[in-house]
């Protein structure tokens, strides 16, 4: 499904193109003070992103996965669980 929404469009580079992930999956940094936050892009179009959260929480939910592992790690590193998940996605499409 998320391939299907990629095109061999030049608006999108090469190593996205091979992931089958859009730029909508893209990720932007906001900071206030001496905090420093990852976001993803929440605009543009919907379907990459709920694939993508579904495949993170999938691997959140299962026992030995390699995101599951990644989401541990961080959570083990005083991250929220929100912010946890944040950093799995971008895993994700990176």
């Amino acid at each position: 499904m998320i391939a299907s929404k990629v095109s061999a469009n030049s608006a999108f580079s090469e190593n996205q193109r091979l992931n089958g992930v859009s730029v909508s999956c893209s990720d932007s940094s906001h900071s206030s003070g001496d905090n420093e936050r990852h976001r993803l892009n929440r605009y543009g179009d919907r379907q990459p992103n709920a694939a993508l959260r579904t495949i993170a929480m999938t691997q959140i939910g299962t026992t030995g996965s390699t995101g599951g592992d990644y989401y541990d790690r961080k959570i083990a590193e005083s991250k929220t669980p929100r912010s946890a998940r944040r950093c799995l996605k971008r895993h994700l499409i990176q």
